[in-house]
């Protein structure tokens, strides 16, 4: 195996395209890619670059900018398109892709490409940033994508693969595109470290993508949140879920879900914390719900899930169903709207927890009543519902809830 400093030294051994606006060998970027044999890299000077044309990259070649060099498209077509095997670009700032109904037009595509990398970029789109297809093995690394704030159907998304696996998308700044990170038939790939803002609808959005991680992220401020569908083996770790808020806005949306593992996650002030559908044999451990209008909504079709360790804090609704059957476990959780007694000073209350109050009930068969929250009618209600339990579902209870906040060293 090729050590670092001898690929650093064959790098440097390889030729070197020169393009800048004037006195260069090159003027033209495509002229140069086109006269870069395998291996070559070729060097971007500073300046800005407009191009009638999409900048095809045909062979291995490494695409690298000088000083931030602007390359800019011409509003109906990719501005690079990727078609080879280890091909890099880095350090160039892409801008005007344009938009289309028909095709899904990118900033940089790479299609039927493996091993690619495409780092330190900014991608400003009227459209899609960064497209994958039937790729595999690529890096996306440290670039920062913005768009332009369209309806869903004028807009693309920020960086979004389908068909590929293996992918490392990392530290990642998208925002304003309609999804920010899209993942259709992407499997065994992992997504850490980005910040996903401001996009029109989901922050991530991915379906049939099995056994990736998603590790790190924080995905705040999107008009629907983050969304994972028809999806088994998934994991999200450590991810903040912030400030999502609308009629069907949620942190996380789960549907069709089994064998993930959702564990030390914050979801921080959104109307559903997280909504599950659907979801199956998963694990729920160590996240934190704050603030939020429901931490958790899990819906009667969702089977032999395990909610351990986490902690539930100033949520207006705990968690709600449509069910009065729960083949679910609540165990060990701590619930700040708990007002049970621990005798016995072990950290545990001796008497179960059920989060789903009559109010909550209430504002899900009737949904105009959402203006009612915190109204003294509703605080009624649960007052009724502590001297009358058999009005909120038996079965959907903490049979251990724990009296401090869940803390772990692990």
């Amino acid at each position: 195996m090729i050590s670092s400093c001898a690929a650093l030294l064959v790098l440097l051994a390889a030729p070197l395209f020169t393009v800048c606006p004037s006195g260069c060998p090159h003027t033209s970027i495509q002229a140069a890619l086109d006269a870069a044999s395998v291996g070559d890299t070729v060097i971007v000077g500073p300046g800005t670059y407009q191009q009638l044309n999409s900048l095809l990259i045909s062979k291995e070649i490494h695409l690298s900018g000088a000083n931030n060099p602007t390359i800019v498209g011409n509003g109906q077509s990719d501005v690079i398109v990727i078609h080879a095997p280890k091909v890099s670009v880095r350090g160039i700032s892409i801008h005007n892709s344009g938009a289309s109904y028909l095709h899904e037009i990118a900033g940089i595509r790479a299609e039927d490409s493996a091993d690619c990398s495409i780092e330190g970029n900014t991608i400003v789109s009227d459209a899609y940033g960064i497209y994958l297809a039937n790729s595999g093995s690529c890096s996306i690394i440290g670039n920062s994508l913005h768009g332009s704030y369209h309806s869903e159907s004028e807009s693309g998304n920020g960086i979004h693969s389908w068909s590929g696996n293996h992918h490392v998308i990392e530290n990642n700044t998208v925002e304003g595109h309609r999804d920010g990170i899209y993942l259709e038939f992407t499997n065994d790939s992992k997504v850490l470290n980005n910040t996903v803002t401001k996009n029109i609808r989901y922050g991530l959005h991915f379906m049939t993508s099995h056994k990736n991680l998603y590790h790190h992220n924080r995905f705040a401020e999107n008009g629907a949140g983050v969304a994972v569908m028809y999806s088994r083996q998934v994991k999200m770790f450590e991810n903040d879920f912030m400030n999502n808020r609308g009629p069907a806005a949620y942190g996380l949306l789960l549907k069709d879900i089994s064998q993930g593992e959702i564990k030390k996650n914050r979801f921080i002030d959104n109307t559903f914390g997280i909504y599950m559908e659907g979801t199956n044999r998963s694990q729920f451990e160590g996240n934190s719900f704050n603030s939020n209008g429901y931490a958790i909504r899990i819906l009667g079709d969702c089977d032999d899930n395990t909610l351990r360790h986490n902690s539930f804090s100033g949520n207006t609704f705990d968690a709600s169903t449509n069910s009065s059957h729960n083949p679910n476990l609540f165990q060990e959780n701590y619930w700040s709207n708990y007002q049970g007694y621990d005798l016995d000073r072990d950290g545990i209350g001796d008497v179960p927890y059920r989060p789903v109050s009559l109010s909550s009930m209430v504002i899900d068969k009737l949904d105009s009543t959402y203006t009612l929250i915190k109204s003294p009618l509703l605080t009624l209600m649960d007052q009724i519902e502590q001297e009358f339990p058999m009005l909120i579902p038996e079965t959907l209870k903490d049979e251990s809830p724990l009296m401090l906040p869940w803390r772990s060293d692990t």
